[in-house]
């Protein structure tokens, strides 16, 4: 399972259920601790967090507290035949396939496009949905002022500020993955996104020095907009838009993060998620919890200093 990971000698991997060995479909809560509806597929993914244990099921629990829609996921060591395959810690996680977005709306219509790096590439855009690549056009038309009231012709206007919430605050600087999904149900219309792969939160990009919780690289790439994702994801340029057309939306932007980083990402909450990722890390042989212990410090302290980079940043960018 993966991209370039593929390539890498501990491997992540996608486990599918077949008939022929059983069930095509198991329940949920054996893999995940839950039950939504019985899965066909899962995967089982190596963590990647530089020295943060479980890192990408950390970001998810906070995402999702935000509001975002995340994928399920659950830490694991992984054993064949009975032997540890590696050192890596892994975690079981629910694959980003039309059961899953299926599950989640109730019903077969929509459309979905995975998000990934060079998102207009030519090779990439044979592959797209004509719907998507009518999307980013409609997202570039400045024939029309893009407003709130524009964004929510077209988009899940609280899932794409949660999106943009979550991000900023766990300072994730590869943040443009995940599914694009499109509720073709006639009641609704609308796009929204799925988040996926969070493992570059947190703990800063390699050989940084700063304070972790004063991270800004996620606001210099939107900003300074050269990068391939921000001139090409829709995410940024109705963000980019929105910040420069609309004096309305920083006001409700700031507002829905002043909401969320004092009426759900409280204290108490990010030192129960670190508590319990300790607890689960010692109880798989792990006893270097530095990592941990930096990401409460960054959780600790990131609400505060964010408030000040969207003044700083958005603020500048309506003038």
């Amino acid at each position: 399972h993966g991209g370039s990971s593929r390539k890498d000698a501990i491997k992540s991997w996608r486990l599918y259920f077949r008939s022929m060995y059983g069930h095509e479909e198991v329940d949920s809560e054996l893999f995940l601790d839950y039950n939504r509806s019985p899965i066909s597929s899962v995967v089982l993914r190596k963590e990647k967090g530089r020295g943060i244990h479980f890192l990408n099921p950390l970001a998810y629990d906070i995402a999702s507290r935000i509001g975002c829609i995340v994928p399920h996921s659950k830490p694991v060591m992984l054993y064949i035949n009975g032997k540890k395959y590696s050192d890596d810690k892994y975690h079981f996680i629910e694959h980003l396939n039309r059961n899953y977005i299926h599950n989640l709306l109730g019903h077969d219509n929509f459309i979905f496009v995975r998000t990934e790096k060079r998102v207009l590439s030519e090779k990439l855009k044979k592959s797209r949905p004509v719907e998507y690549l009518d999307f980013i056009s409609w997202c570039r038309d400045k024939n029309k002022k893009m407003t709130i009231s524009r964004l929510s012709e077209r988009v899940d206007v609280d899932n794409f500020i949660n999106w943009w919430v979550a991000v900023l605050f766990l300072a994730n600087f590869d943040a443009y993955q995940g599914l694009a999904v499109f509720n073709n149900d006639p009641a609704v219309k609308k796009w929204f996104w799925i988040m996926y792969d969070m493992d570059e939160c947190i703990q800063g990009p390699l050989n940084y020095n700063g304070k972790i919780w004063e991270q800004t690289r996620v606001f210099d790439e939107l900003m300074n907009g050269s990068h391939y994702n921000i001139l090409n994801d829709p995410r940024a340029i109705l963000f980019k838009r929105l910040l420069k057309e609309d004096s309305e939306f920083l006001k409700l932007f700031k507002q829905r993060l002043h909401d969320v980083l004092y009426q759900k990402l409280s204290n108490e909450f990010f030192e129960e998620r670190i508590h319990f990722y300790k607890k689960t890390a010692s109880s798989f042989g792990f006893s270097d919890m530095r990592g941990l212990d930096k990401a409460e410090v960054f959780l600790l302290n990131r609400s505060q200093y964010l408030l000040y980079l969207v003044d700083y940043y958005f603020g500048q960018a309506q003038k």
